[in-house]
């Protein structure tokens, strides 16, 4: 996720629970304007990502506040470090940068 002006105190909390309903495997603010969310590829990570695509869709059409956040999803092949439950530890490493160029023009339609 993007947006244009940084996420702020009047949206951030919103997309926060939002992110945190749909259970990703990891997500992480990374600046004041990116929002990373991974789901391992599985059909319970594709339901849960497609899940929260559609919130983020009702959101953006319910109020100004978030008109500026744009979205963007890809399947792709990440590196990453499990606990010994499987959990993901820290940020995933991969190539993010054509969902995030998707993700800035999506911000400014």
């Amino acid at each position: 996720m993007f947006d244009n002006s940084g996420f702020t105190d009047m949206n951030y909390p919103v997309i926060r629970d939002i992110i945190a309903k749909t259970q990703p495997d990891y997500w992480q603010l990374l600046q004041p304007n990116d929002i990373f969310v991974y789901f391992v590829e599985s059909k319970n990570g594709q339901d849960r990502c497609e899940h929260l695509v559609s919130m983020i869709r009702e959101l953006r059409k319910s109020s100004v506040t978030f008109k500026t956040v744009g979205f963007a999803s890809s399947v792709d092949r990440f590196v990453f470090e499990t606990s010994w439950l499987g959990k993901i530890k820290s940020q995933p490493i991969g190539n993010t940068s054509k969902v995030c160029e998707l993700a800035r023009v999506d911000s400014s339609n």
